[in-house]
């Protein structure tokens, strides 16, 4: 007998699949779909990369959601939620269906302002949102582990952390090429000074490497850019790559992972192993690709992640 689904209004801002945001909102709506008919409040069609999609279209998808709930419907929201924007916690309606809350805590040494609103204005935002999670929700999902030490004790036993992991799905290796591909997105707290030693090591130049970037263009005469590239182009590219420049503030970004899927190796000025939980072997100092060792990906790595999506499946079946 088929199963009757009921129904929910969902608002989203980004839905594409060349942004992580679009990109965490289409896994989340994947998940809802199991036991939901999905209906998508309409949005304002902003340009992504404009002011008033990323920091007003918010409360306009807000607002729509008011409308629902007074029209007794059932109603869910997704991004933009980083845990600093405390007023979107605060003035969403009762038993708002959340999606992952994102955001991060690294600091880049190149952007002062940026520094100084982390260091002394996120304490206080994060420290309200908090309140707030206590008092408001019973549930959150987290799109990584990156803000666990940001939260109140006794909110931890309410979230669900590394929704990014539900990405992880491992390719068959193809044959390689002399390829580094680097995703580059202007945002004040990634620092690309390392990419530089990247494009000047001599590893790389005896063997006629190529620079290949995805996203927004990189001035440099070493570099060939593709652009923001649709999710097969991208996953073509990265199939073919043996490695892909890894960003330091996360490294679980869904581009490491989309590599990871490839059997692409990260690149880092340094790695710190203690932060990563599997996979280690596809994470590289740069000072080691001369004796890169083989690339292992243990059961237990799989025994994790397929542990990870039965919780999340719990989950998403107790909405």
């Amino acid at each position: 007998m088929r199963k009757y689904k009921k129904r929910i209004y969902v608002w989203t801002s980004d839905r594409s699949n060349f942004t992580g945001e679009g990109n965490l909102s289409r896994k989340f709506i994947s998940k809802l779909k199991k036991n939901y008919k999905i209906n998508f409040i309409k949005n304002l069609n902003l340009k992504k990369s404009s002011f008033l999609h990323k920091y007003i279209e918010p409360f306009f998808g807000i607002f729509q959601i008011w409308i629902k709930y007074f029209s007794n419907k059932k109603v869910c929201y997704l991004n933009y939620l980083p845990m600093w924007n405390f007023i979107i916690f605060l003035i969403l309606p009762p038993k708002t269906i959340l999606g992952p809350v994102t955001g991060g805590s690294k600091k880049n040494e190149n952007f002062f302002f940026n520094n100084f609103v982390r260091s002394f204005f996120f304490p206080v935002f994060y420290f309200i949102t908090n309140l707030i999670f206590s008092i408001r929700y019973e549930k959150l999902i987290f799109s990584t582990s990156l803000l666990k030490k940001k939260l109140f004790k006794n909110s931890l036993n309410k979230c669900l952390f590394d929704f990014v992991y539900l990405f992880f799905k491992i390719k068959k290796k193809v044959k390689k090429q002399n390829y580094v591909v680097i995703y580059y997105k202007k945002h004040a707290t990634k620092n690309y000074d390392f990419l530089n030693k990247v494009i000047k090591n001599e590893y790389f130049l005896k063997r006629n490497y190529k620079f290949i970037c995805v996203g927004e263009k990189l001035k440099n005469r070493n570099i060939i850019n593709k652009g923001y590239l649709t999710e097969k182009k991208l996953y073509k590219l990265l199939s073919k790559a043996r490695y892909v420049f890894g960003s330091r503030e996360n490294y679980f970004s869904l581009f490491s992972i989309d590599a990871i899927n490839h059997k692409t190796q990260l690149l880092y000025d340094r790695v710190d192993y203690k932060k990563i939980r599997f996979f280690k072997s596809m994470f590289l100092d740069l000072k080691k690709v001369k004796r890169n060792k083989k690339l292992t990906i243990s059961p237990k790595d799989l025994l994790y992640l397929k542990k990870i999506n039965r919780v999340y499946d719990a989950y998403f079946e107790s909405l």
